[in-house]
């Protein structure tokens, strides 16, 4: 063992992370609060951290890395959290999240729920399916809160965070498949040729098998962790994102048609995915990332100009307006 090591632990896991992680929920009030910020929900200042389950499983909507149950008398809110270090993303794990979630809302077990993702930060700013979920901590930050403390614990989260950002970016478990990677490469060739102008914020040239939504920014709101697009390929749609907002719907539906009086005109559809409403077009056909990018050709053009059409006509939204219906709300972005 180095020296400077004081917690060695070889082959770091991101399972080792979610005990680490769950036990400073508990026992460290400053860490809790990095994530009751990044919620940006006010009211969360007043609630403690009752209890912390790792890998809960709910019969057919998969795994929760990290359950954690804040309390405020008789108010609970659940923080359900994915914690990656490497991996890449499991189909529809994000929005299988928000469905564990609504189903706990459902069942009692809290009034209300939080998804986040914790990971390195080269990992938030490489893959663009961490959008999907509504808040995001970075190790980094993680690592340097515990650095301000001379504690004994402190210093094991340290040791801890640093070998799992060392060992982040390596392929070790990574599932590449090159049919994918190389559909999506010539995806973004196309892109940059035909579409130069479209802000695709996707980084990772290599992807899993069947692919994954890719994200593209709106320039003229710029809130790229709250507001942004995804092109469901498998999906025959291009959906506008404005995380956070479900439960909003029906004042935030008057204030998007308040600024686009001919949305239904236009067939844009409005409706909430998830804790997210979103603001959608169809697409004629599907796109498949196992199959020759050449035979889909003209498809990927339909999804290109639908993404420019819709990034031109949201330019009528008031940016001003959608920040502060967010603020109103409690949401700082």
């Amino acid at each position: 063992m180095e020296k400077d090591t004081l917690l060695k632990i070889n082959g770091i896991m991101e399972h080792d992370m979610d005990v680490l992680f769950s036990e400073s929920f508990l026992l460290d009030r400053g860490f809790m609060e990095i994530f009751i910020e990044t919620a940006g929900k006010e009211e969360y200042r007043s609630y403690d951290a009752e209890s912390v389950e790792i890998s809960h499983v709910d019969t057919g909507l998969g795994e929760s890395d990290i359950t954690v149950i804040l309390t405020d008398g008789d108010r609970r809110v659940a923080f359900l959290i994915e914690n990656k270090i490497d991996a890449v993303h499991q189909e529809r794990q994000a929005e299988r999240y928000y469905e564990r979630g609504n189903l706990g809302v459902k069942n009692g077990q809290y009034q209300a729920f939080e998804v986040f993702i914790v990971a390195p930060q080269k990992y938030l700013d490489a893959d663009s399916e961490v959008d999907l979920y509504g808040h995001n901590v970075s190790y980094n930050t993680c690592l340097d809160y515990f650095k301000t403390s001379s504690s004994m614990r402190s210093k094991v989260m340290v040791s801890a965070l640093e070998q799992a950002m060392s060992s982040a970016g390596s392929a070790r478990n990574k599932v590449v498949d090159e049919e994918a990677t190389a559909f999506w490469k010539q995806f973004v060739e196309y892109k940059n040729t035909f579409y130069g102008d479209l802000d695709l914020r996707d980084k990772v040239m290599e992807k899993p098998k069947g692919g994954a939504w890719a994200t593209f920014g709106i320039p003229s709101i710029d809130r790229k962790r709250y507001i942004y697009i995804y092109l469901k390929h498998d999906r025959g749609r291009v959906d506008l994102n404005f995380s956070g907002l479900s439960e909003y719907y029906t004042e935030f539906k008057a204030l998007v048609d308040s600024m686009l009086p001919d949305r239904e005109e236009k067939h844009y559809n409005l409706e909430i995915t998830g804790k997210t409403i979103s603001l959608w077009h169809s697409v004629d056909g599907t796109l498949d990332y196992q199959k020759p990018f050449e035979e889909q050709k003209n498809i990927v053009d339909a999804y290109l100009r639908c993404i420019k059409d819709m990034v031109e006509y949201v330019a009528l939204l008031d940016r001003d307006k959608i920040v502060d219906f967010y603020t109103s709300k409690g949401i700082s972005i």
